[in-house]
């Protein structure tokens, strides 16, 4: 991850998250050192508990929703 130099800064965020647990600090003391909600720092902990360090790390694309207005309608518009 250091040595690529190519990591997302959400990713480089999660990781710090992670160290920062490990090393016994609390939810709310993270969220302020790393100036992120706590809402993050109880994801990131969550998504690690449940799919391991890989999947935390990784970039995931949001799902994809459907439109609203579909061709035909903006074409009316």
């Amino acid at each position: 991850m250091i040595r690529s130099g190519r990591s997302s800064a959400q990713a480089m965020t999660r990781a710090r998250i992670l160290l920062k647990i490990d090393e016994g600090w609390s939810a709310p003391q993270v969220a302020a050192a790393l100036d992120i909600s706590e809402r993050t720092v109880f994801r990131a902990k969550r998504r690690y508990a449940e799919e391991g360090l890989d999947e935390v790390l990784r970039h995931h694309n949001q799902v994809q929703r459907h439109r609203k207005v579909d061709e035909r309608v903006e074409a009316h518009l």
